[in-house]
């Protein structure tokens, strides 16, 4: 949703509200370890919900002969965070040929 007002021929206020959504992908979802990268194994969680996201973004705009000045507050909050996280696990094959 975008809202604009304009006060008069200089001055401007516009309000936006958005609502987004990301659902996880199948190798955030597949819970078999996947070890086709060196060094590294994907194992996912079956569990993962869809991540929400709502912004609200509210600015001003003043016009000037010579150009412009914007200002605005966003803010956004978030439900069902999905957040991916490494771990590095050192592979005993690797150990052993480092000798």
């Amino acid at each position: 949703m975008h809202l604009i007002y304009d006060i008069n021929d200089k001055d401007q206020f516009s309000l936006n509200y958005t609502r987004r959504v990301s659902r996880p992908n199948n190798d955030m979802l597949n819970p078999s370890p996947d070890s086709s990268r060196r060094n590294i194994i994907l194992i996912g969680n079956s569990d993962l919900k869809s991540q929400y996201a709502s912004s609200i973004e509210w600015n001003y705009m003043r016009r000037f002969k010579k150009g412009d000045l914007n200002s605005g507050l966003f803010y956004r909050h978030t439900n069902m965070l999905c957040i991916v996280y490494l771990k590095r696990i050192l592979v005993l094959l690797d150990l052993i040929l480092a000798y």
